[in-house]
């Protein structure tokens, strides 16, 4: 399951673009079995969080990797962390499994 989100009401016209590259990937997404789901998804938000977890019409399940880019300008950590922490699947010690790198420029 790939979802692509962003908080759109931050960002006009983002959830076109996020449709727009899918389609632009149509083969290789078909080759590779999967097709992407487009969602919103605001830091701390609990209801689009749930709606992320459900997101591809399966039971709300957490997930084994998540891959973000460029979103650390908003002086919102704290409520970034939590949000990773509620969506990512616990490793069989309980403990979350992540890293997060930021190159300053």
């Amino acid at each position: 399951r790939v979802v692509l989100s962003d908080a759109f009401a931050l960002n006009s016209g983002l959830e076109d673009l996020l449709n727009r590259n899918i389609e632009a990937n149509r083969d290789l997404l078909v080759h590779a079995g999967t097709w992407p789901v487009v969602t919103e998804l605001e830091w701390g938000n609990t209801t689009q969080m749930e709606s992320v977890l459900c997101a591809g019409g399966e039971a709300a399940a957490p997930y084994d990797l998540i891959l973000a880019s460029d979103v650390t300008y908003h002086e919102q950590h704290q409520v970034l962390a939590n949000t990773i922490r509620s969506l990512l699947r616990r490793g069989d010690n309980r403990h979350l499994r992540g890293g997060v790198a930021l190159i300053s420029r």
